[in-house]
């Protein structure tokens, strides 16, 4: 299952990468925030198969979700004292809460025209690297 992250670049800028489990390899995903110095670099209208883009980062939205309940479900199946479980109770309730907003978050991500602009994140991470050494 790949995992993504999210970064933010010295401008503002922010993308989320995919980042592949086994190699370590990273790839664009979804650009997040543009910031006012490359907003001339994002699309202005969506793309005629944006529809079908915005399914590959909700699928793996969906996987961590399904992936950070089961971590906690079976934290649960497994205790045996009252206390702990109490808590373990309370811990559920905040990653499906958790899970929510992110659904949230994501679905307004992949509604933006420029959520799928991968041209963006190479000039803005060769910037910021020039920027920083």
């Amino acid at each position: 299952m790949p995992r993504s992250v999210r970064w933010t670049a010295y401008c503002g800028c922010r993308f989320h990468l995919e980042i592949d489990n086994e190699t370590g390899a990273e790839k664009f995903l979804l650009a997040d925030i543009i910031c006012g110095s490359h907003k001339y670099l994002a699309s202005t209208k969506h793309r005629e198969n944006h529809s079908e883009l915005s399914k590959h980062p909700l699928d793996i939205l969906e996987e961590a979700k399904v992936s950070n309940l089961k971590q906690v479900d079976d934290l649960i199946s497994n205790e045996t004292r009252p206390s702990i479980l109490r808590d373990l109770v309370k811990c559920r309730e905040i990653v499906v809460r958790i899970n929510n907003e992110n659904t949230e978050e994501w679905n307004e991500m992949v509604t933006q025209p420029h959520a799928f602009d991968d041209h963006i994140h190479p000039i803005v991470l060769q910037e910021h690297r020039a920027r920083n050494g």
